[in-house]
């Protein structure tokens, strides 16, 4: 934890001298203020993507209940992409990607197939 050192502080133009402080840490302070940033940064992209993902669902929704059909033609590559990149910001921002890599790499392989095949590939 950090730590507040008293430094002697030079004399003030009133003869009373008040200590200077100097605010002192540790690395290990600083990996989880960076972590802790970090996570919190990977959380705000799961959620923009959930949100944007959530936005087109709602709208196929309506579409469905008023003409009916089949859901999946109505889901598009974009829901999907935007899930998995959800899905990824997630198992980033708990921190054990090794422990979630079979998963990770499932929503990757789906992104790049999806952005593929918007792109020609």
């Amino acid at each position: 934890m950090a730590e507040i050192v008293h430094f002697p502080a030079r004399p003030l133009a009133s003869d009373h001298a008040r200590p200077a402080l100097h605010l002192v840490c540790d690395i290990a302070d600083l990996v989880d203020a960076e972590t802790e940033a970090k996570a919190h940064a990977y959380v705000a992209n799961a959620m923009e993507n959930l949100a944007s993902a959530n936005l087109e669902l709602n709208a196929a929704n309506i579409i469905l209940l008023e003409r009916g059909g089949d859901v999946a033609e109505l889901v598009s590559d974009e829901v999907i992409t935007s899930l998995c990149h959800a899905l990824i910001a997630v198992i980033d921002a708990r921190g054990n990607r090794n422990d979630d890599r079979p998963l990770r790499n499932i929503a990757a392989k789906a992104i790049a197939e999806r952005e593929g095949s918007h792109h020609g590939n």
